[in-house]
């Protein structure tokens, strides 16, 4: 859909529908904010549309974090990390999954693996390894541009209702001063944004999740129960 299908809505919920008030040029900045407000929802709530998995990021044996100085760039969508995976450069291993800490271990000696990470001032640090290392970021990102012409495409599925009445309710307030009307259709969006949610959720319930066997612990333990 586009940004103009939303803002229709948004001028027929507000009794007026030839945008005599408000217009394109004056909805958008509140379009803006809903789309905001429905990426941090998306991101709270682990909606899939928000993950994401980075390229693969060679570490040399002469870099020790993603980000920093030396290093290379974060993705630049991320606004949140879920988990490292890493593999020797060159191969076709499977990716193992990293270690994450809150603070990089001050006596660990390098070894051919990253093994640790820590995300600290905004940059993924690591003690480093002594063999190259491909690096996949598994993230959050931020899923919605920003809104410049009523022309611009939305790509979140199934959120024209919540970005209507959102956007509705912030014009009311802001532009027409109306804050009962505003109340009303914030109402709406609290129902609309629940949803959106809830049908999110559903289709992840199908989802098989790999779980590890009651007593698995048995081989690690080398003995009985």
């Amino acid at each position: 859909m586009t940004a103009a299908e939303v803002m229709d809505s948004v001028a027929a919920l507000l009794n007026d529908s030839a945008k005599t008030i408000f217009t394109y040029v004056a909805q958008i900045p509140y379009l803006n904010i809903a789309l905001a407000e429905l990426d941090e929802i998306m991101e709270a709530n682990n909606i899939p549309t928000s993950n994401q998995v980075s390229t693969a990021l060679t570490i040399t044996t002469a870099m020790t974090n993603i980000g920093g100085s030396g290093g290379p760039a974060l993705p630049t969508d991320l606004i949140e990390i879920q988990s490292l995976n890493e593999r020797l450069t060159g191969t076709t291993d499977d990716y193992t999954q990293m270690v994450r800490v809150e603070f990089l271990p001050l006596t660990v000696i390098k070894t051919e693996s990253l093994i640790y990470w820590a995300w600290i001032n905004q940059i993924i640090e690591f003690i480093g390894a002594t063999t190259s290392r491909q690096v996949k970021v598994q993230y959050v990102k931020k899923s919605v541009a920003v809104v410049t012409t009523s022309s611009d495409t939305l790509t979140i599925l199934n959120s024209k209702t919540f970005l209507s009445y959102r956007t509705a309710a912030l014009c009311a307030r802001y532009i027409g001063e109306n804050p009962t009307r505003s109340d009303e259709l914030n109402t709406f969006a609290e129902g609309a944004i629940t949803r959106f949610v809830s049908i999110s959720t559903k289709g992840r319930q199908s989802i098989f999740t790999r779980r590890r066997p009651f007593r698995a612990a048995y081989k690690s333990t080398g003995g009985s129960w």
